[in-house]
Formats: structure tokens, sequence, C-alpha cells
């Protein structure tokens, strides 16, 4: 009730000294959430009573009831206090987003984070993990729910984004809840004697007095009790927060600084990035262990499918990366790069002669991933719609990566057809070019030959399901429809970007939130050049420096609306340049061998007497033309699979 009050009489300069956000300092509307935990007998009544409370302060008070289907009995669980929490959050992200909010105010005070740091020490937390909570933060507990987990408002990726189509680039989320909590710097005694110098009353939830209900409580019973050490009272746990607070600040900003200096490319089409250590970087953070580690944890971030990537698990990956000088057993045998795997990412080196180069991509997914990293659509029937915006499905985030929806034509009329995204697999290579049409096939090879090896396996696939298709088993048939981080549709299938075709089934896709610019600098979103011989398309991210007006060298990043990778013209092999002269010579020879077959003379055209002589030097000639044109046709290929490679790689 103290943030509420306070939200009562805040003005602008009480709003500049709680250090509140730009967006909540003018013209601020406050909605109060109210949770009913529907634990404890009466819960309901208790929140009725602080919504009238509310009311009376003029603030619109909303009520919240959490949900314990999917739990059974809440009394009868062991981890009461985090499926609480889960459902709590959750429950909070998704009404903010119903109503469009973007900042959610908690009354978290220095006694709850006393409460986090000694819990975090007795669950064996150390060094940052001891900061306790933030003043500003992400959603806890809200990972895959669109508009609440980093995603609602799409990046920029040009002038022309509103008249985007079915060529445009993945786009990268941005938007999301955030959470705030003003009142940390204050204790629980001071909130209260506001609430009751300003006649508010307060409320207690009376499970918090008991001990054994949950861990959290315990730790509350300890701290008011004279029985712990003095290093674990309330003001030497606040104080060591304070110091982890500053040091993870410090390792931030240092991690930020040197990943703006790491020129790198990420490709959202195949989830890959490519980095390379500048010159001097690798030495100066040899003995920098915990910089080395912030650092590839932010790299690791730009395709990991997991939500949190943990420090301790980035020890053998930092090794690899900025590790001392490796012998030749260590890199692999046969030139192959020594691979790490980490959080659902495989660090490798790209190249075993430059050790300052690295690859990161995701790591080929277990069948425990590929079994629950399927996403389900159940499209609605046109009788159950009543606009194009309820035609499509909810945004879904399929392997923590990509953000997909679908959407079926307007003529659809029966719920018989089931969409869902999974991991392409080898069985649908074969199915997929057995289907394509002639024309469509050169540019489905051209789009997968973007996935190299096995990365193509680790990208998703839009399949529909229809019952009946497949008589001999009595199942449902199972047609991959769309490859649509590499932005291939089968027919009757399309990319939308905006209001869905009504001819056929539309699907979009972006990526999830990515920061590429820790730093303080500009950041520029423009096109890049386009080149239409010779080229592929695709989607690249990369990472350059540039020049200020000011002199100042800052971290720029480029999203291209069409990436075109193309050849740059290079001066003709030698073998080129001679084979005018080797054809003529060629053609010379076959005159002989001819005419000396024919028994006549190449010049008078009279019977010869040297036809064997004339025979020996037209076969001689003859050898010497199937040799010309071997070695022609040896270099141009040769020349070829160094271009495809190298497009491949770029």
């Amino acid at each position: 009730m103290a943030l509420a009050s306070l939200c009562r009489e805040v003005t602008y300069a009480q709003f500049e000294s709680l250090n509140l956000p730009d967006t909540l300092r003018t013209n601020a509307s406050f909605n109060a959430f109210i949770v009913d935990h529907k634990i404890r007998p009466g819960s309901n009544l208790e929140a009725e009573r602080v919504a009238a409370e509310l009311e009376r302060f003029g603030i619109e008070p909303h009520i919240l009831k959490l949900d314990w289907k999917a739990y059974g009995d809440p009394s009868l669980l062991t981890n009461i206090e985090s499926v609480a929490r889960r459902l709590r959050y959750q429950a909070l992200g998704r009404a903010c987003n119903q109503r469009g909010i973007n900042s959610l105010l908690v009354a978290h005070h220095r006694d709850d984070q006393a409460e986090t740091v000694l819990s975090r020490l007795l669950s064996g937390y150390h060094g940052t993990g001891l900061r306790g909570m933030t003043f500003e933060a992400a959603v806890p507990e809200c990972a895959g729910i669109y508009g609440v987990d980093q995603s609602g408002d799409e990046a920029e990726t040009g002038p022309n984004n509103a008249q985007r189509d079915s060529k445009s680039p993945i786009l990268i989320e941005s938007g999301g809840v955030k959470i705030f909590r003003p009142l940390l710097p204050y204790d629980k005694e001071e909130l209260v004697a506001l609430c009751r110098q300003n006649g508010v009353r307060w409320f207690e939830d009376k499970t918090n007095a008991d001990h054994t209900l949950t861990l959290r409580n315990t730790v509350r019973s300890l701290l008011k009790t004279e029985d712990l050490p003095t290093a674990l009272h309330k003001p030497r746990l606040l104080e060591l927060a304070g110091q982890a607070t500053q040091n993870a600040s410090a390792l931030k900003e240092r991690a930020g600084v040197a990943f703006n200096a790491i020129p790198l490319s990420l490709r959202l089409s195949t989830g890959e990035v490519s980095f390379a250590l500048p010159d001097g970087l690798e030495r100066r953070m040899e003995d920098e262990v915990a910089l080395c580690t912030a650092l590839l944890r932010r790299l690791l971030t730009l395709i990991t499918p997991k939500s949190i990537v943990p420090m301790q698990d980035i020890d053998r990956a930092a090794d690899l990366v900025f590790g001392n000088a490796m012998s030749a057993s260590q890199s692999g045998i046969g030139g192959v790069p020594k691979e790490v795997q980490v959080a659902g990412v495989s660090v490798c080196r790209t190249l075993s002669e430059d050790r300052s180069k690295f690859l990161l991509r995701r790591s080929m997914p277990t069948k425990r991933e590929r079994s629950y990293g399927t996403v389900t659509f159940s499209p609605q029937t046109t009788k159950s719609r009543e606009s194009y915006d309820l035609r499509w499905s909810e945004w879904r985030l399929w392997d923590g990566r990509y953000w997909i929806r679908v959407c079926p034509p307007s003529s659809y009329l029966t719920s018989d057809t089931t969409i869902t995204v999974r991991f392409l697999c080898t069985d649908d290579m074969e199915d997929l070019r057995l289907s394509v049409r002639k024309n469509d096939g050169k540019r489905l090879e051209s789009l997968l030959a973007l996935a190299k090896g096995q990365t193509r396996f680790t990208l998703p696939a839009i399949v529909a399901k229809r019952p009946g298709r497949d008589q001999v088993n009595e199942v449902s048939a199972e047609e991959v429809v769309a490859l649509p981080s590499l932005g291939w549709s089968a027919v009757g299938w399309r990319r939308t970007c905006g209001v869905p075709g009504d001819d056929c089934w539309s699907w979009d896709i972006r990526y999830k939130h990515v920061d590429l610019n820790l730093a303080d600098g500009a950041s520029s979103i423009a096109p890049s050049s386009a080149s239409s011989r010779g080229s592929t398309s695709t989607t690249n991210i990369k990472k350059r420096r540039s020049t200020t007006a000011t002199g100042r060298r800052s971290p720029n990043v480029v999203i291209p609306e069409t990436t075109i990778l193309s050849v740059p013209p290079e001066e003709p092999r030698r073998s080129q340049r001679y084979t005018p002269l080797f054809t003529l010579a060629a053609g010379v020879s076959a005159a002989y061998f001819l005419h000396a077959a024919a028994g006549t003379c190449p010049t008078t055209g009279h019977t010869s007497q040297l036809n064997k002589a004339q025979c020996l030097l037209g076969t001689l000639f003859a050898v010497l033309l199937g040799l010309v044109v071997a070695f022609s046709v040896f270099g141009i290929i040769k020349h070829g699979e160094t271009i495809e490679r190298d497009v491949s790689i770029t």
C-alpha cells in the first residue's frame, strides 16, 4: 500500500527523487494489480478489501486470480514457493501486455533485498549472483510470452519498413515489459510509518509469519532474531549486495567496451555468429578470467536457445577462445577445429591456421530438444473469426530464438489442419526435393546452401498435418510447407508481414531480441548495396565501427533489407587467358587429323603419300586438344567451387 500511496501523491519532483523512467514522469496514470494466490481461505475477501482501498485513492484496481489447475492442489506441492512466483509474474506480465503497460512497479524494499541475498547464499550463489534484486529488469518467469518477453515492438530495418513484402528480411524483436523497484532504498518500517502518517491502511499477508511454509519465510524469521552471525545480519547483507552490484556494473561496462571492439557478423537466417579477436585483445585478456567469461556470455546470448547462460558453464568455451596458444594436438586432427558445446551453442574455430577467428552456431539438438522443441498452432476457421487480426495465430517463441506465427486463408472453413514448427530433419530433405516444382528446386537448393552441413538441421520448418492423406497407414500426412528463416515457402504458402492474403496460408517470422550495442554510441539502420549478377540473397547483420562527427569512433549496427552476396570480378586464371590460343591450335590439329584419315592433303586436297605421318601428327594434336580442354574445364570447375565456398561463409 505504500507504493500505491506514493503513486497517488506523487509529483514530477518526487518522480525525479525515485529515479523512475522518463515515461512515468509526465502524464502518468496507474493501474493496480492485486494477486489472489488462492492458497489460503479468505484470500479473495482480502483482495477485495485492498481493491476498495485503492479505489478510494482514485487508482483503478484489477484482481488477478492464479490458476493452479496445471499443478493440482497447491497445499500438496513441495515447491509451492517457486510455482507461486512463476504464476504470479506470468499473470502480472500478461495483464500489463493486455492493457498496453510497459512499466511494472513493485514494492520490494530493503528487508526483501536482505532476504534475497541470504537465500542466495544458502543456495550457493557467489560473485554477481549476490547482487540481489536490481532496480530495473525484465519481468521474471515470462520467457516465451509475446509482448512481455522483450518483444512486441519490431526493430526498424530501413526507410521502407511499412512497405515490406515476402522478400523482407527477418526483423529483430524489441519492447516488452520492464519491472522497476523504486522502494529498494527504504526499510519496511519506513514504509509502514509512511502509510500510518497518510492514513493509509497497511495489509499484511498472514502466511508470511509461518516460518515452516517456505524457505523465504524461514529466512525472514531468522533475520528478525539475533541468532545469526554478525556477517549475516541485515546491514552486512545489504553491504554485500551493494558491493556485488558495483562489481557487476563495472564488469558489464568493460565487457561492453571489449564487445564493441570485436568485429562480428550475425546471420539471422541460419542463427550463426562469426567474430574475430583483434590483435592484442587476446593477450590483454589472458589474466582477466571474469572479463573473458562475461564477454563470451554476451556473444553467446546472440544465438543461444537458453534464456539464461550460467557463468559457470562458460569456462571451457572461454579457454578455447581466450586461452593460451594451443598445441597442434589440442586444435584437432587434420585441421578440424576444436569445438566446445555450451548453452546449446557450438563454439569452434573457423580456420586452423588463424586462432583469432571463431564461429558460434546452434549445436545439434538432442532427442529431448527435438521432442520439446515442437510448437503447435491450431488455426481458427473463418466462422470463428471477426477480423484479419483474429486470423493470425499468436506469436510463439520457437527454440528460444525465432518468433513465428501463421494465418489460414479466408476460405478456411474446416479445422482439420494442424500446423507445427519443429526442427528440420534429414527425412524432410528427400520429400522436399521431390515435391518442389522444377523452377523452384534451384531456389530451394540455393537457400539450403546457406546452411552448410548440420546447420540446416538446427533451423525451423513449418509442417502441415492433414488427416486422411495417408490411407495405407491411416495416419496424418506431414508436409514441410515453409522454411521460415531461409524465406522459402511451398505452393499455397507465403510470408506476409501485414494483412494476410485471402487465397493462401501466411506465415511471419522475427528474431529474438538481441543487443548489439552495449557501450555508448550511435546505431544506424540502413540497407546495403545490392548486385544482381552472380548473387545469392540472404539476411545478415554486421557490426562495424565508424567515425562520428566528433571524431570519436563508435559502434554501428547495420541491418540490411536484403544483403546481396556477390563475387567481385577477378583476374582471369592463366588457363582462361590462353584458352583462345589452345582452341586455335586444337582446331588446326583436328583438321590435319580428319584430312589424314581421309587420305588427302589438308592444303591442296590431293592424295598424299604421307598419310601415316600426317595421321601421327594429327593424333598428337588431338591428344594436345584433349589435355587443353581438360585443363581448362578443371580450372573453371575449381574456380566455381571457390566462389560457392566464399559465398557460403561470407
